[in-house]
């Protein structure tokens, strides 16, 4: 603890927003809304969360990592029913395809972005090579 604040894990604040925003959403579900609206709102509630704090949306976090937490946490608030875990797997993996889809694209941007810029830099002052020209 510095100056009276309590100090805060990279994890654990990740985690404490996550949850959270579940629970906002949650809340929404306990008055009627949509599960699988619900889910995928979940899903773009923990791929905001890990980019924001620097976390790596890579192809198994995005196509494992997320849903399982999701998957796990759905079924503790009865969103879903307990079944075997490829019975669920398959369901999920259908419902958040598109969000899969979206992040996967979202972190193509984020890892070009970097590349472009160096590219219009080096074109704006001259200096591409005669490969990039």
């Amino acid at each position: 603890m510095e100056d009276g604040k309590p100090e805060c894990s990279i994890a654990r604040c990740l985690a404490a927003r996550i949850r959270v925003e579940w629970l906002q959403i949650h809340s929404k579900k306990l008055e009627g809304a949509d599960t699988d609206l619900c889910l995928r709102e979940a899903y773009d509630v923990c791929a905001k969360a890990l980019r924001d704090f620097d976390g790596e949306l890579n192809d198994v976090v995005l196509r494992h990592g997320i849903p399982f937490l999701i998957g796990h946490w759905a079924a503790a608030v009865e969103w879903i029913p307990i079944v075997p875990p490829d019975h669920w797997y398959e369901n999920l993996m259908e419902c958040l395809s598109s969000r899969i889809s979206y992040w996967q694209a979202e972190t193509l941007k984020l890892t070009e972005k970097p590349a472009r810029t160096a590219v219009w830099h080096h074109a704006r002052r001259g200096q591409l090579g005669p490969d990039l020209v």
